[in-house]
């Protein structure tokens, strides 16, 4: 007995040795690896522990035509949204004249801005507005899309979803989100549709609801502008763009996007008169308030003519918007 015990406790001290000298070997190339670190040399196959770099784990960026995004970007919009569209058995409708009561299949068109890193399974959200700025949201329904990088089969993608229109008529606003919980970018994923139609005789008047949702009061004040989606003329890169990498590529757009769609490029027409009633006003929680509008054309206008008009608080932050559209034959 006193052998066997003897001999376990020559193993556990042979076992002993065998871990303090792994440790100090450990400790010793550690001390090697922050060594040759501080030299700017990364062995990583002699470090203690293997690096992994943030190049390595790609994010995918899906991206709808979000005019808050835009606009925070110094980016002219319309509340007009490209990218949802409504449909009635099957056959496109506007969004502007919708009948009470009625289903109707919104398609939002969605892209992703990663060459790199799919969304599968991307939830997608709809929910409706009383016609206004800030007005009290209502969920509708969600789905999920399975979104491909930027230039694949899969991009852009689409989501069906049913919308049945309230039962009490009026003018309602929809807005599409997209949820992603790793999203290289999560500002650009809330697209609005906000348009109305008015018939010029002189002047074409509009109402809209301004809310301030937000617990703190907030002092609105009115821009307006008629910036309408330009067309997009498609062109090979030159050579110097084929170099670039792509935070400079997006660098690059960005700055030829403020260039040619900046607010400013865009006024009032001359002869049109824009009247906004309040143009500046206060409102508390949870206040809300009918802004009308009033937009007289000139006396031989004939056409149809967009008018944006967006609510901005006290900090420059926009609040919302909505795109009015005057039609004269």
């Amino acid at each position: 007995m006193k052998k066997i015990l003897l001999a376990l406790e020559l193993l556990l001290y042979k076992w002993l040795l065998f871990l303090i000298a792994a440790v100090r070997f450990l400790i010793k190339k550690c001390r090697q690896a922050k060594t040759q670190e501080a030299k700017g040399h990364r062995p990583y196959s002699n470090a203690c522990c293997v690096p992994i770099k943030s190049s390595v784990y790609k994010k995918p960026d899906p991206t709808i035509y979000d005019q808050y995004y835009l606009m925070a970007l110094g980016i002219a919009v319309t509340w007009d949204n490209p990218d949802i569209q409504l449909y009635y058995q099957g056959a496109p409708v506007s969004s502007e004249d919708l009948l009470p009561a009625t289903e109707y299949q919104v398609v939002a068109r969605i892209w992703n801005n990663s060459t790199q890193a799919v969304a599968a399974g991307l939830p997608v959200k709809l929910s409706y507005l009383s016609f206004g700025v800030g007005t009290t949201s209502h969920a509708v329904t969600s789905t999920h899309v399975n979104l491909g990088v930027k230039g694949g089969a899969f991009c852009p993608a689409y989501a069906t979803m049913n919308w049945t229109t309230p039962a009490i008529p009026g003018h309602y606003c929809l807005q599409v989100d997209l949820i992603w919980a790793d999203d290289a970018n999560p500002n650009n994923n809330l697209g609005q549709e906000n348009t109305h139609v008015g018939i010029a005789q002189s002047p074409a008047n509009f109402s809209f609801q301004l809310k301030n949702p937000d617990r703190i009061p907030h002092t609105f004040h009115f821009n307006s502008d008629s910036f309408v989606i330009p067309r997009v003329e498609i062109r090979d890169s030159d050579e110097r763009e084929k170099k670039l990498t792509s935070k400079q590529k997006w660098e690059r757009q960005l700055q030829i996007a403020r260039r040619r769609n900046n607010v400013t490029n865009f006024p009032i027409p001359p002869g049109w008169s824009v009247i906004i009633t309040p143009d500046q006003l206060t409102l508390g929680e949870e206040e809300e308030q009918t802004i009308g509008v009033s937009i007289e054309p000139p006396q031989d206008f004939v056409g149809r003519q967009a008018i944006n008009i967006h609510a901005v608080r006290e900090d420059r932050s926009v609040a919302g918007g909505v795109t009015l559209y005057v039609v004269k034959s």
